[in-house]
């Protein structure tokens, strides 16, 4: 079994996989987490809008802990994973936005609290006066994708399966309407059964059926602050992004959403705006040492669609693509079902 793709997508499958005892080999152009999973506050909030979609991320969500857990218990690694929930804030001329979203989120049973400004500076004191109006999200957790990768990578290898990292697929191979292969620049790599769950530029392999849509890269720049003295317990969102606490002790500013900008690096104008986003939200912050800004392009498909299964086709290939933005949420309902599917 090949998967092409090293990300949150594709180890999650291959760890699904290899405990069931199929080990595989997974190979990426680049290296471990280091596409769109690299550059994620991998935050797991559902979506709100009545679809399968949604019920697979509710789906999702709820299975998330157990799965974490099993993958800390077998690595010995801490994903930091984090259910304090998310307070969704707002300044002056944000608050009927808020308490409709609230409004919304209660009819369709979300655990949710509405709050005006200083019940939302009693949760968490850091908050500018600026506030106004907050919503706390009970249902919202989050995980350190960077750890919860390697973490992933580590119990994939354990159990006999392994990650060729500087590997880039090149072309798909097949014969007869089943699939034989995966070219790389290492050689052919032979197999009857391969996933592709890469990230924005799975389309350029060769050999791919015709009937998959291309891929739409969304650029995105994501900042990290060192935070040693917690500032922050829960997830605070902004109306122009998010604050995600670390359990190390960084602290996560985000995120930037560019369709069409393919420039391959973290811009000033992106930074800039990040940082005064969140200094006026809390400006405290504008005292913190200044870590890193790093961007990546999520993967997107035409009509927000998610593409998971086998291909109807193409015998012995699967899919895991248009992850999106959330790929954190959907991955231990995506992988479990796709590795049940490809078990048969």
């Amino acid at each position: 079994m090949i998967i092409i793709g090293a990300g949150i997508a594709g180890l999650s499958l291959g760890w699904q996989l290899a405990r069931r005892g199929l080990a595989p080999t997974v190979i990426d152009a680049g290296t471990i987490g280091q596409g769109a999973s690299h550059a994620a506050a991998g935050y797991l909030q559902p979506g709100l809008d009545p679809s399968p979609l949604t019920d697979l991320e509710w789906d999702s969500l709820r299975a998330t802990p157990a799965f974490l857990a099993d993958l800390e218990a077998e690595t010995g690694l801490s994903v930091d994973f984090r259910t304090d929930g998310q307070l969704r804030i707002g300044f002056a001329g944000d608050e009927a936005e808020i308490r409709a979203d609230h409004d919304i989120r209660r009819a369709a049973s979300w655990d949710v609290t509405l709050m005006d400004g200083a019940g939302a500076r009693a949760l968490e004191p850091a908050l500018s006066p600026e506030v106004t109006i907050a919503c706390l999200l009970n249902d919202v957790s989050w995980v350190d994708g960077r750890r919860l990768c390697t973490a992933l990578a580590r119990a994939i290898t354990a159990r006999g399966g392994q990650i060729i990292e500087h590997c880039p697929a090149l072309a798909l191979t097949h014969e007869r309407g089943r699939v034989t292969g995966v070219k790389t620049p290492k050689g052919h790599m032979p197999s009857d059964r391969v996933a592709i769950a890469a990230g924005h530029r799975f389309d350029r392999i060769k050999g791919l059926p015709a009937d998959l849509p291309a891929s739409i890269p969304v650029r995105g720049v994501i900042l990290a602050l060192a935070c040693p003295t917690p500032l922050f317990t829960r997830l605070v969102k902004r109306p122009d992004g998010i604050l995600c606490p670390r359990s190390d002790g960084r602290l996560i500013l985000g995120v930037t959403k560019n369709p069409g900008d393919m420039r391959d690096f973290p811009d000033a104008g992106a930074v800039q705006a990040l940082l005064a986003g969140a200094i006026r939200a809390a400006p405290a912050l504008a005292d913190l040492p200044f870590l890193e800004a790093t961007h990546a392009f999520r993967p997107f498909m035409p009509d927000d669609a998610l593409l998971f299964g086998a291909h109807e086709g193409l015998g012995g290939l699967y899919l895991s693509l248009g992850h999106a933005s959330d790929g954190y949420l959907r991955a231990t309902a995506v992988s479990e079902r796709l590795a049940t599917e490809i078990l048969g």
